[in-house]
């Protein structure tokens, strides 16, 4: 957040940047129903239809919940990150930004960036129990610098010179 990081909370502009690290996510399909995860924080294994609930995994579980009835079948994820998920990084709006994009992909879906944007938030939201602008989710679906607004919603990505 470089500046707005209280107003945006009551409606305000808020500029956002997306940081130079990346989370990773890569999806394979499996011919069962099975979902296997691996990441740093945990190691996971459920059923698709039977998804028991892990505290480190909250944003991603919380997605494939989402998607999960346009879900073809079980898949192995493995998450990468080039950042700790408690340096305050927007780490949550990363990894769910991720997923919705590979969820997506793997559901064949298509949607617009807006779309994407508001899949990711009700994520967010149902983790959070509503809480969450959506700023640090808007900056890491566009990258780069962004002027955000929650209401009226404004996502417009920034021309930035750096010399």
């Amino acid at each position: 957040m470089l500046m707005g990081e209280h107003a945006v909370l009551q409606g305000e502009v808020a500029l956002v940047c997306a940081v130079d690290a990346r989370i990773e996510v890569t999806l394979q399909p499996r011919s069962d129903r099975q979902v296997h995860i691996d990441s740093s924080l945990c190691q996971y294994q459920a059923d698709l239809d039977k998804l028991t609930p892990q505290p480190a995994l909250s944003f991603v579980l919380a997605a494939v919940l989402a998607y999960r009835k346009q879900l073809p079948s079980g898949f192995d994820l493995i998450i990468e990150s080039g950042f700790s998920s408690t340096v305050g990084l927007g780490s949550s709006a990363a990894v769910t930004a991720a997923m919705v994009v590979a969820l997506e992909h793997f559901a064949a879906i298509e949607s617009t960036p807006l779309e994407r944007f508001h899949s990711g938030l009700r994520i967010i939201h149902s983790v959070q129990e509503g809480r969450g602008s959506g700023a640090d989710l808007a900056a890491s679906l566009t990258g780069g610098i962004v002027c955000f607004s929650p209401s009226p919603l404004l996502i417009e990505p920034l021309q930035c010179l750096m010399g």
